[in-house]
């Protein structure tokens, strides 16, 4: 064998061994959810640490929309959160409203045309850690049929606004960007 034609064999060895490993490394990764941060400043709540909102994390998964909001203070109070999938009109928008009271939590979603039902929407109001974890199911969006979406959302507290995420300079209430499904 020449040396040409042996650099070639070596060349396509390597290349049949690397496209090996990149099909192992593609089929046996899990997938992965898009997910974004939106950080608020602190201390820009109207009642102090009560409700105040320091960061959002968002996750988009392809069973779940998964929201952990960080809190100088979680105690009584309101949290909506704004959910809009791409390409979605005005009326196609969502609300998660969570209710946290000393008796206990009521969650519900909330469109512009009715409320629907969802079971399985779950809220943990932990006080320990100052964040609330909100996980609704991909089936109560549209039934599960939306890609990207956006969110913005609003803590309140006895009929009062309390803080919103996220938030420009000017104090406007913008939608967050794009998070992928996935």
């Amino acid at each position: 064998m020449t040396l040409p034609t042996r650099a070639a064999a070596g060349l396509a060895a390597l290349l049949a061994a690397v496209l090996a490993v990149a099909a192992l490394v593609a089929v046996s990764a899990p997938a992965q959810a898009a997910t974004i941060r939106i950080d608020d400043p602190d201390r820009d709540g109207t009642q102090g640490p009560r409700l105040d909102i320091t960061s959002v994390r968002v996750a988009n998964n392809e069973r779940a929309l998964v929201v952990d909001v960080s809190m100088r203070r979680v105690v009584t109070g309101d949290l909506a959160i704004w959910v809009k999938p791409q390409g979605a009109s005005k009326r196609e928008i969502f609300i998660i409203a969570s209710q946290h009271r000393a008796d206990g939590d009521r969650n519900r979603i909330i469109s512009s045309d009715d409320r629907r039902p969802c079971r399985a929407l779950t809220t943990d109001w932990n006080a320990r850690r100052d964040v609330v974890r909100v996980r609704l199911p991909s089936r109560c969006l549209r039934g599960g049929d939306y890609s990207a979406l956006r969110v913005r959302l609003i803590t309140e507290r006895r009929g009062g606004d309390v803080d919103i995420a996220p938030q420009t300079a000017r104090g406007d209430w913008p939608w967050s960007r794009l998070v992928a499904r996935g």
